[in-house]
């Protein structure tokens, strides 16, 4: 084996030689936010106020919804001969629905900007209450809440998402400020039942029906984000071969290193070898021989 070569740039002043190798270093494409991981990205506000107004006011709507089908129980009862447990089913397929439409919604959020979702998930929610409102029959109903759900999961699911990186520093207290809605909501709903009385449920779901139609109109003072990609990891460079120390004293020029260890450095899984060995040796001077 034959000793290893060494440029002149690569001995230090104290007569040791390092290897050129570098390992380049990954800086992030933008602004790092403090305290997050490497590459990520301080992301900018994407609501206006009307925007913010409107995003409040669809959390009432999502609140109050499904707080009407448990108040509503005697009624159906009365509508579709129905015993108490079969009833409950109404509210069982609304949130099976939205966990089906967090799921979906999820699936589509790379592919599709945020104003698309949440105009689907809109329309949806709004065509199950009004389904649920003129059913028929039961089977009819169960399938129009569990289309309710689904625009539920997803209004939920955006939402909560833009809420939680599109306000910069403030944007958790904001998430909080938007489920605060959803609490209102939920006490909303069953005040109106016991108002109006159980009886006159549909008028409540063909007015929530309704109240979806207006915020599409607010979904253009909201920003278009997709998911950001993930940052790239830091590049690593492939080290290079182990650098070793001749044996001396010894007239051939053998070294320490082992074919084993050229081996497991070309499989990817260089040797452990310390600094010391990178330094190069000089023998030591021969005595003169005499005549």
């Amino acid at each position: 084996m034959g000793r290893p070569s060494w440029s002149p740039r690569d001995r230090s002043p104290h007569g040791t030689a390092h290897p050129t190798h570098r390992t380049p270093v990954a800086h992030p494409a933008g602004p790092v936010v403090a305290g997050a991981g490497p590459g990520a990205v301080e992301a900018g506000p994407v609501f206006t106020t009307s925007a913010v107004v409107a995003s409040c006011f669809g959390f009432v709507l999502i609140g109050a919804l499904q707080a009407l089908y448990g108040p509503s129980i005697p009624a159906l009862r009365d509508d579709f001969g129905l015993s108490p447990s079969a009833a409950g089913l109404g509210l069982s397929a609304h949130f099976a629905g939205g966990v089906a439409g967090v799921l979906l919604f999820d699936r589509r959020f790379g592919r599709t900007g945020n104003r698309r979702i949440l105009a689907v998930a809109y329309l949806l929610m709004a065509a199950g209450a009004a389904g649920f409102a003129l059913a028929p029959d039961w089977p009819l109903a169960l399938l129009a809440a569990l289309l309710a759900g689904i625009g539920f999961g997803g209004i939920d699911y955006g939402l909560n998402r833009l809420f939680a990186t599109g306000f910069g520093r403030r944007s958790t207290a904001m998430l909080n400020i938007l489920n605060a809605h959803f609490g209102v909501g939920a006490i909303l709903g069953p005040a109106l039942i016991g108002a109006v009385g159980a009886e006159h449920y549909p008028a409540l779901f063909l007015a929530f029906a309704l109240a979806n139609l207006p915020l599409l109109l607010c979904l253009r003072a909201s920003g278009t984000t997709r998911r950001s990609p993930r940052p790239p990891a830091p590049a690593t460079a492939r080290p290079s071969a182990p650098h070793c120390a001749p044996s001396w004293p010894s007239s051939s020029p053998s070294t320490s290193c082992t074919w084993a260890s050229r081996r497991a450095w070309a499989a990817g899984n260089p040797p452990t070898w310390s600094p010391s060995a990178t330094a190069r040796v000089r023998p030591p001077p021969r005595p003169a021989s005499t005549g």
